[in-house]
Order: C-alpha cells, then structure tokens, then sequence
C-alpha cells in the first residue's frame, strides 16, 4: 500500500470526509490505464492509501495518478512515476 496525504496549499492537511478519491496507473509504453483501489484511512487528517495487488501491474514503468473530487472540484494530489519489478 502506498500512503498519500492530502495537504491544502500551506502544506496543512486537507480534510477529505465525503470526497471521492480515485487512483489509477497508466503504462508508459503503451498508454493502458489500470484503475487501482482507494481506502480513505484519515478523512480529517486527509490520508488515504492506494493499494497495488501483485496481479495489478505488469513489470515496467508506469505513471501514477490520485485524484481528490469534493463537490465539483477535481484536484490531481499525486502524479509520480513509478517501476514495478520482478522481486528477487
């Protein structure tokens, strides 16, 4: 699982209660979007985590994205690369 935290632009934490939070991963290679699943763990304190199943992902480079929506504002919380790899 991977945390993210939601912060306000002061770098405060942003309470995310009621809002829909969406998380997705995109294959640089090709552009294939897989929709990844969100569990809201802190909606005052604006934490959230993404989990990422073995079966998810492909090894490979990929684009990872949150999305935060509360009433009709969308807002991008992280956009990262990432590389999923065979363990060792």
């Amino acid at each position: 699982n991977i945390e993210v935290p939601v912060a306000k632009s002061d770098g405060t934490a942003k309470d995310i209660t009621g809002a829909i939070v969406a998380a997705a991963a995109k294959r640089v290679t090709d552009g294939v979007t897989v929709d990844l699943a969100v569990t809201v763990t802190d909606a005052p304190n604006g934490l959230c985590q993404v989990r990422i199943d073995a079966e998810s992902l492909d090894p490979g480079a990929w684009q990872l994205q949150v999305r935060v929506t509360l009433g009709d504002n969308t807002q991008t919380v992280l956009d990262t690369p990432m590389t999923i790899r065979n363990s060792f």
